[in-house]
């Protein structure tokens, strides 16, 4: 029976070989075997792995895979383990993709399966169609084909997130004018007040608290600066809630949560995206490394990292937004391909020229109350 192999390059960025594996059985449901060419350094970091793992559920399709390891920097070393590898492992048909690898590892690959019988090469420029190159030139549109979890997995990410919103987008949209704006003396104390060791330590035993039983003498800042108990109860009935039998949840909403969940609401409404290509609160983790992000979503296989800060005043919003752009930026650089896109949210108004320009320099678009 005739046999298909299909070879990819392995690089840094994996998010193209993903999409072409996902276009390509998308369009041919058949069995095939699969080859990387790959390096050590790639294969150190589980690049091919994170490939496989991200079309798990494809695997039912893949006869059988093998990693080469090759010389990133020589034609001969390329072309002489892909020979004797295919001349013994035997092939009717290939499909080639040279978008990864290096500029030499894709030359070497192209300049090989040309001479090759029944063998179609592809390339996909960065954030282009995918382009058939060999026999003859077609154009192949790869957009929306990426799920959130699909890209997470080609970068080796575990992830998990808490979609669950408080208010729904209408009510978050309407809640600065109508509850925020009038109340702020009174939240920036409850933002210290969930950093107070005696709060910390009920939400660790109980779900809700019932603030009017909490002592006077506990409402006080980590730095032991006293709290109004009276302010701070009027702002959270102002809300809505519950004094009485407050969560943790509508605590953290209080304090931000809110303009989270506005954000989420207003790209997945904007944007119109399923459920399973936007996530609010997010959790990720890539070896022993972790972090938090608020929003992210995925459109047109690109990745959209949001940083949610509400409020950026004065000298202390000035040191919150030049930290938050040196994380989103820290962030970016170690955890997503070259493709992603990193964007800063906040309801004020960012004047200052040194954060635009910061901004500006680390590719973080800043989207403040003037296009809110």
């Amino acid at each position: 029976m005739a046999k298909k192999l299909i070879v990819v390059l392995v690089s840094e960025q994996t998010v193209p070989n993903v999409q072409f594996l996902k276009w390509y059985f998308k369009n041919n449901l058949q069995n095939v075997d699969l080859l990387f060419i790959s390096t050590n350094k790639m294969e150190q970091k589980q690049k091919s792995e994170n490939i496989l793992n991200a079309l798990e559920y494809l695997s039912k399709y893949i006869d059988e895979s093998k990693i080469i390891c090759v010389d990133e920097n020589s034609i001969d070393d390329l072309k002489g383990k892909v020979k004797k590898l295919i001349s013994e492992w035997g092939h009717s048909s290939f499909e080639v993709n040279i978008t990864g690898g290096t500029k030499i590892m894709s030359l070497a690959t192209y300049d090989f399966f040309k001479e090759i019988e029944n063998c179609e090469i592809f390339y996909q420029p960065l954030n282009q169609n995918l382009q058939k190159l060999y026999p003859e030139y077609e154009d192949f549109s790869v957009s929306q084909l990426l799920t959130l979890e699909e890209y997470m997995k080609a970068h080796g990410i575990n992830f998990k997130y808490d979609n669950k919103c408080l208010m729904n987008y209408e009510y978050n949209g309407r809640v600065y004018e109508k509850v925020i704006k009038d109340n702020r003396d009174a939240i920036k104390p409850i933002i210290a007040l969930q950093n107070n060791s005696y709060f910390k330590n009920i939400f660790k035993r109980k779900d809700t608290i019932n603030l009017l039983q909490v002592p006077d003498e506990k409402f006080v800042t980590p730095e032991g600066k006293s709290i109004s108990k009276d302010e701070i109860i009027d702002a959270i009935k102002a809300f809505g809630f519950d004094v009485e039998n407050l969560s943790k949840n509508e605590l953290r909403y209080i304090t931000g949560g809110w303009f989270e969940e506005f954000v989420y609401q207003k790209v997945k409404e904007e944007n119109n995206l399923p459920d399973e290509n936007v996530a609010l609160n997010v959790h990720i983790e890539k070896g022993h490394d972790k972090n938090e992000l608020d929003v992210i979503y995925i459109q047109n296989n690109r990745l959209h990292v949001i940083e949610c800060k509400s409020f950026l005043e004065g000298s202390e919003g000035a040191w919150v937004l030049n930290d938050a752009l040196y994380k989103l930026q820290a962030i970016m650089k170690s955890k997503f391909g070259l493709n992603a896109l990193p964007y800063l949210y906040t309801q004020s108004i960012v004047e200052k020229e040194t954060a635009l320009n910061r901004a500006k320099e680390f590719g973080i678009e800043i989207v403040d109350g003037n296009f809110l």
